[in-house]
């Protein structure tokens, strides 16, 4: 499990849910 930021998790998060 690598680190991420949170804004890309949340980003990666919005392009999954659209």
């Amino acid at each position: 499990m690598e680190l991420k930021p949170l804004w890309l998790v949340h980003l990666h998060n919005n392009l999954k849910m659209v």
